[in-house]
């Protein structure tokens, strides 16, 4: 046999050798009636816009990259509304979406509705579990425990002897913004430290308060659980402090902005706790390619971080703060 002759036969082989490996791949997937990709996955969020949650739509964008994943946001017309949440849901489950990854508002009915859901599709949830749903995957964050660490980071930069501190940012429609009162509560009561709650209706409305509020807190604590609202806040006293105008209270807070970094930078804002949100994003879809893939999901923490103006760029809060950042 010429030289030719068997180059031709081994490349002959190697094809028929490809093929029929692709062939038992093909066969085993539809077996296990796993799908081969692209993944269609729709994304519920429950504000009125994706990039309120910038970190956490990163992770996802990168993971349905890199999991041959395409990801549709769908968002809500009135931020926290259950009921528009359980129509989209109940819509993407019947339009042939592969899975959902839903951020769920607070509310048992969204809960048997994503019960009701997840027995034809796999369902995801990141942030906080549904309420009334404890067998669906959940991506988030220890949200109790961060409010905790964040109160005791206060409480370490000491208080007064009659201390006045406000809490304000808890949203009743978010299980995580509930978890992370509760855990700044916690403290609070243990260590007798009293404090008063404040109902703001958004970031506007925060920056107004706290006008009008900060230059009367002489050396004392405003901690703000909203990341919007915290921005609002801390954009407000570095104006107070700018005019001249008295603004001695020390802001603490949760979430993160290009923002918020700043005015940590600059020590207008104390110190925040922030959650690994671009890694919620990321183990939100591919718990989503796994349950497609027929994979048995599990509930994930992800970790956080309490940082201050000096531990901006160690190499851990750095990750964190700058998600965008390669």
């Amino acid at each position: 046999m010429t030289v030719k002759k068997k180059v031709f036969l081994a490349l002959v082989l190697a094809l028929l050798a490809a093929a029929a490996v692709l062939a038992v791949g093909r066969s085993a997937a539809a077996r296990s009636g796993a799908k081969d990709g692209p993944y269609e996955i729709s994304v519920l969020c429950r504000e009125r816009s994706a990039e309120s949650r910038a970190a956490v739509k990163a992770g996802i964008d990168q993971a349905s990259n890199d999991l041959n994943a395409e990801v549709s946001y769908i968002t809500l017309s009135h931020e926290g509304d259950d009921a528009e949440q359980i129509s989209l849901l109940e819509r993407e489950a019947a339009n042939g979406a592969d899975a959902v990854v839903i951020a769920p508002v607070r509310s048992a009915k969204l809960g048997q509705a994503v019960k009701e859901a997840a027995q034809k599709l796999p369902v995801v949830a990141i942030l906080s579990a549904p309420e009334g749903a404890p067998g669906i995957p959940t991506v988030s964050c220890d949200d109790f425990r961060l409010g905790q660490s964040l109160a005791e980071r206060v409480l370490k930069d000491g208080v007064s002897a009659d201390p006045k501190i406000i809490v304000s940012g808890v949203n009743p429609k978010c299980g995580d913004s509930e978890n992370l009162y509760r855990g700044v509560q916690d403290v609070f009561k243990r260590n007798k430290i009293p404090f008063s709650t404040l109902q703001l209706r958004d970031a506007q409305e925060a920056g107004a308060a706290a006008r009008s509020l900060l230059p009367g807190l002489k050396n004392e604590v405003w901690v703000e659980l909203d990341g919007g609202a915290l921005e609002a806040v801390g954009q407000a006293k570095r104006e107070l402090l700018k005019t001249g105008q008295p603004a001695d209270a020390r802001i603490y807070g949760a979430g993160r902005s290009d923002a918020v970094t700043s005015l940590l930078e600059e020590r207008v804002i104390s110190a925040v706790g922030v959650r690994n949100e671009y890694n919620i994003g990321y183990l939100g879809i591919k718990t989503a390619v796994d349950g497609i893939r027929r994979k048995k999901g599990e509930n994930v923490q992800v970790n956080f971080i309490i940082a201050d103006g000096t531990n901006l760029y160690s190499p851990e809060n750095e990750r964190i703060l700058f998600p965008f950042v390669s």
